[in-house]
């Protein structure tokens, strides 16, 4: 409820083009070049605007982590031997597989879902294609497990 006079110097009183009641002549070549002509400030973090991300990105990332540590609780399962690697396959993309070198010791399931969680915390607000979630995914079990032994 208070009255500020505006002020040019203000951001948010910029461009003030003064037209007083009684201006027989209206400054129609100034108001054209600050609304038409000025060029816009640059772009920032707050500006830009950021690509979108499928809408079913996180159930991609799930679903695709959750099937690599099922591979590799199954070539537990089966008996094989320990420190052997466990070929994934990529079924968005490229359509390769992919090596997870296991350790010289047997991974849990809890182990391997903590790291599951984690790698999916890691990238909830990444944009990531849905064709590199294995082969990333694998990459980081491969460095996880590197560091274990």
């Amino acid at each position: 409820m208070r009255f500020e006079e505006p002020d040019g110097q203000n951001r948010w009183d910029s461009p003030l083009i003064p037209i007083g009641y009684d201006d027989k002549q209206l400054p129609f070549d100034t108001i054209w070049e600050a609304i038409v002509l000025k060029k816009g400030p640059k772009p920032n973090h707050a500006t830009v605007m950021k690509p979108a991300v499928g809408t079913n990105f996180l159930q991609e990332l799930d679903k695709n982590t959750t099937m690599v540590v099922n591979e590799i609780v199954q070539y537990q399962n089966l008996g094989n031997p320990v420190g052997g690697e466990v070929l994934v396959r990529n079924v968005k993309g490229d359509g390769e597989q992919y090596r997870v070198i296991m350790p010289a010791h047997s991974v849990s399931i809890a182990q391997l879902q903590r790291m599951r969680r984690t790698y999916v915390s890691l990238n909830r607000m990444r944009n990531v294609e849905s064709g590199r979630i294995v082969p990333l995914f694998v990459e980081y079990l491969n460095h996880a497990f590197e560091h274990e032994s």
